[in-house]
């Protein structure tokens, strides 16, 4: 019974060649320059398509919401070695306004570093709270400590060593937390 598989791959096969083929070339398309402060130049490339281009491969019926594809090129430039990464989109967002896509995509992605973060930081996906109501208090929690520690300056160093600092360090906890 492997059918299925065979023709989800021939179907990801014939989206794929279109999301690479030279149809991209030929739209007009957003450059957003940003320089960092880390020393890295990155530059993002975005082209759209409209949908309609995976009909025949795609039920668009079960996608009522699906109006465009973007691809955005990102190219880093860090201490003289450049990267280049390629990623693709689906979007409710018209394909006649791609500073739209591009703002979405940068929302998108700020939210992912926000989740990265307090991974790293408080190992979030190893949690275990079973109550809703906890976890909830737990998720906030985790956010109010991150943006305070994020936003002292008054000791430069990483998330993780700011808190091993807050844990051996009384004075520099009621620093961070003049509240409590």
């Amino acid at each position: 019974m492997s059918w299925p598989l065979k023709a989800i791959r021939e179907l990801c096969q014939r989206v794929s060649e279109i999301l690479l083929s030279s149809r991209w070339r030929t739209l007009p398309c957003i450059r957003d320059e940003i320089e960092a402060s880390h020393g890295r130049i990155e530059m993002r490339h975005l082209e759209v398509l409209k949908a309609k281009v995976l009909t025949g491969l795609v039920n668009l019926s079960d996608w009522k919401s699906l109006r465009s594809i973007a691809k955005i090129t990102c190219t880093r430039e860090s201490r003289g070695k450049k990267t280049s990464e390629e990623r693709f989109y689906i979007s409710s967002l018209p394909s006649q306004d791609p500073q739209k896509v591009l703002q979405a995509i940068r929302a998108h992605w700020s939210i992912e570093s926000l989740h990265w973060s307090l991974e790293v930081t408080f190992r979030e996906d190893d949690c275990r709270i079973r109550d809703e109501t906890a976890a909830l208090n737990f998720a906030w929690m985790s956010k109010m400590a991150l943006s305070f520690l994020k936003a002292d300056t008054s000791f430069k160093a990483t998330i993780r060593r700011k808190q091993l600092k807050l844990w051996s360090c009384p004075d520099y906890f009621l620093k961070i937390f003049p509240i409590i």
